[in-house]
Order: structure tokens, then C-alpha cells, then sequence
């Protein structure tokens, strides 16, 4: 009898762990880009939220759903049954509630995150040098053959001291 209620909810749980975890993803990179140096949560502590948060709102499926036994009506049909949702109950807005709480409102917060953080990266690469890598042909004798020079070269705006830098494999070397 709670075959199909069972079932149900464990379609639906994966589905909402999913919306869930794509909801702390955004959060965590918006968190990450706005404050680098805040520790960031465990990811076993958001698996755990994201799971028990999940059955939480699939917990409610019983009371909806009810299982019918086609035996009683149809003898050809003896020990089959279907799970019916019961229209009778507040159904309509148990499925608003889940509509809301797991697409609209996860919609709305990952997309507003993503333009925070967009925004956040472009206010911060106007700040930022541009790096323009150049590699150096030199004749090289054979024991030299596995380095390899690379020159950076910052925008007029950043410091002096790591405008011409030359990196060297084996070393650093500054100019």
C-alpha cells in the first residue's frame, strides 16, 4: 500500500536536492567572490542540509496521494492497485507551495547571484592588469634544453617593480 507513496518520494527527493545544490553553488560563489577570505561551508554540512531539507518536503505525499485496490471493483483485478492523487485535500496548494518554494524562488536567487557575481567580476577586472605572455626563442645549449622563458608584461598601470618580469622553469629572474 505505501509502495507508491515511497515511490513518488523518491523521485521527487533527488530532484529537489539537485535545485538545492544549485542554489548553494551560486551562493557559495557569490560568497567566495565577495568575501575571498571567509571560510566557506563544509560541503558535507550542505549535503546533509540539502538531503534532510529534500525529505522534509516530500514528507507530506502521504496525505495526498491514496492507494486504490482495483480488486474491489474489478475481480480481474484482484491484488492490483494504482496511488491516486486525493483531489479532495488542499492539494492544489501543497503543489503551489512546492512549485514556489523549489523553481520559482530557486530561479529568482541563482539568477540574482549570478548577475552579483558577474557584476562583482567586472568591478574587479577593471582594476586589474592585462598579462600578455610572450615566449622567448634562444639558442640553448643542451643542458639548458628543459627551460623555458616566459615574459610577462603588465598594463602601464601596475607598479614598476612587476611591470617586466621574466620567468624562467628553473628560477625567477627579474629584469
Amino acid at each position: 500500500m505505501g509502495l507508491s507513496n515511497e515511490n513518488k518520494a523518491s523521485e521527487d527527493i533527488p530532484l529537489h536536492t539537485t535545485t538545492l545544490t544549485f542554489v548553494l553553488m551560486a551562493w557559495d560563489r557569490f560568497r567566495y567572490i565577495r568575501h575571498p577570505n571567509k571560510a566557506r561551508l563544509p560541503a558535507f554540512v550542505c549535503t546533509i542540509g540539502t538531503w534532510l531539507t529534500a525529505l522534509c518536503l516530500v514528507l507530506p505525499y502521504p496525505i495526498y496521494i491514496i492507494y486504490v485496490d482495483l480488486g474491489k471493483y474489478l475481480e480481474p483485478f484482484e491484488g492490483v492497485g494504482i496511488c491516486i492523487v486525493n483531489l479532495t485535500d488542499d492539494m492544489q496548494e501543497y503543489m503551489r507551495g512546492i512549485f514556489l518554494f523549489m523553481y520559482a524562488t530557486p530561479l529568482a536567487t541563482i539568477t540574482y547571484l549570478y548577475v552579483k557575481v558577474s557584476s562583482e567580476l567586472q568591478s574587479q577586472q577593471c582594476n586589474m592588469g592585462v598579462i600578455l605572455f610572450e615566449t622567448r626563442h634562444e639558442p640553448r645549449s643542451r643542458t639548458d634544453s628543459h627551460s623555458t622563458n616566459i615574459e610577462m608584461r603588465f598594463a602601464e598601470s601596475a607598479p614598476a617593480t612587476i611591470r617586466h618580469m621574466n620567468f624562467d622553469v628553473q628560477g625567477i629572474s627579474h629584469d
